[in-house]
Order: C-alpha cells, then structure tokens, then sequence
C-alpha cells in the first residue's frame, strides 16, 4: 500500500534524498526512492527549484541542491554549533543524574573540556574548562582511543603512564577496553586518572558517523555505584544519542535517531581499530 505524504513531507523527502554519495539525482530516481508517481515527484520538485532548493541543470536536466540551501546552511553552521546545541541537554543530564556533566574535544594526543554543567551537590567533581587531559586515562579519553586507526592509537597508548593504582598502561589491556567499550556503547572509569573519582562517557557522533566530541558524567566514587551507575549509564546513553541526533547522525540503515525513539545507543563503526 503506498504511503500517503503531506506536501511539506514530500517537500522534505525530495531533499533528503542527495547525499554526499548522490550529489545529483534525476526526477525518475527521486520518485522511485520515495516511492511516489513520477508526476507527483516532478510537480514537488518544480516548487523547490522555483524557490531555489534545487537547482536543475538545462542541459542535463540532473538535479542538485540549490543556493539557498548554501545559504541557510552557513546560517545553520553559524548558530547551532555543538556547544549550543549540548549545554541545554547536559544541564537537564545533571539535574536527572546529580552529578558534573562535562564535554570533551579531542585536540591532538590530548581531550580539552569545553563546556560543563556542574553538580549541585556540596562535593563534586569537575574539570577545568580548557584544561588538557591525556587520551590514555579516564572515560572520556577511552572513548575518543576507540574510534582512533591503528597507528593513532598505537603512539597514544605508548604514552600511558600510571597515574594511580588503576590507571591503564598496556596495550593489551588498552585493546580489551576498546571492545567492550565499542560493544556496549559507553565507557567507565573508576579512579584511572584521579582518586575516587569515578565517570561515565559516551560519544557523540556528527553528521558524517564521526565521533566529534563526547560527554561523561563524573563524580565522587562512593556516589556512583550499584544502582545508580546503571542509572547513569542508561541516561548518558539517552542524552548523547540525542546529541548526535541534533548534529545529523543517522543509524547503519541510514535512518535518523528520532528523539521520540531514544532507547540504548547502538553506533557505526566505522574506522574500526584492532578488534
């Protein structure tokens, strides 16, 4: 049974056809993708190239997206960076989870906290904002190591040197962790790189399957434990999924996450290393 669109939907599905893989697209291939009569597709279409969407090509009569989607788009680029985009979400993630909401930025052999929301709680844990801390140790540096290539993972890892009693200095050690942190969506640390201080961190991946930052939950390690670690975890999961959303993420199947639908993170893996 063909399935009915409204014209705005139809309007919206044209568009989000082209790709980076299919930058160009006949009428004939935009209706068999949608799934609609060639007649409906080409009256659509006529609307969006009409309002400069599309832009047809008179010798080719191949279609492409059009100048003022550049132009909304640079619009788009320049209010709704990730920091904007985060904050909010990490804020209602401290108020549900009581503890420090921080977001990291891979720089080089290093993660840099850009933004945080700080528990409210008379003890806490939070970083510096700027401050560098080593890929080697923690959870949020284990899960920029997990989506890195071979060599990039190798130098870093050599690096490692034990911070405390639970830091992780060998590879091998440093390539189990990789596996269940990719398998499971999240990674955890429990005083790695500071004491009694345990966190939680999950990726955030962007338009193009990348991971392009991370948020972790952190905290005193008498806090974070039993139920409430579980708690944690499944709500970290939540809110970076729906960051990720919010950045143009799709699922394997290419389908996008819709925040409707937030249930456990299950993400791509692409440039995966050593396991």
């Amino acid at each position: 049974m063909q399935q009915k669109y409204t014209a705005i939907e139809k309007a919206l599905g044209v568009l989000e056809c082209f790709s980076d893989s299919n930058p160009e697209l006949t009428i004939r291939e935009i209706a068999v993708s949608l799934g609609i009569p060639f007649s409906t597709a080409h009256r659509t279409i006529k609307v969006l190239v009409d309002a400069g969407y599309l832009y047809r090509n008179p010798n080719s009569k191949v279609l492409s997206l059009g100048a003022k989607l550049y132009y909304l788009g640079k619009i788009a680029n320049k209010s709704m960076n990730i920091i904007n985009i985060s904050l909010p979400l990490m804020e209602r993630l401290r108020d549900i989870t009581g503890e420090t909401v921080n977001l990291y930025f891979r720089e080089g052999n290093s993660r840099i906290c850009y933004e945080h929301a700080e528990s409210n709680q008379t003890l806490k844990h939070s970083a510096k904002l700027g401050k560098r801390f080593p890929l080697w140790a923690g959870a949020s540096g284990k899960c920029f190591l997990s989506y890195l290539p071979e060599n990039e993972f190798n130098d870093i890892v050599s690096e490692a040197k034990p911070l405390t009693a639970n830091t992780i200095t060998s590879r091998e050690q440093f390539v189990n962790e990789i596996r269940t942190i990719r398998s499971r969506g999240y990674s955890k640390s429990l005083s790695e790189r500071e004491e009694g201080v345990a966190s939680i961190a999950v990726p955030i991946f962007n338009q193009e399957g990348k991971v392009t930052a991370c948020i972790a939950v952190s905290g005193p390690s008498f806090r974070i434990q039993g139920q409430q670690i579980d708690h944690i975890i499944e709500q970290t999961l939540i809110y970076a999924k729906e960051i990720s959303f919010l950045l143009g993420f799709k699922e394997k199947n290419g389908q996008e996450i819709k925040p409707s639908h937030l249930t456990m993170a299950t993400f791509p893996d692409k440039g995966k290393p050593l396991v």
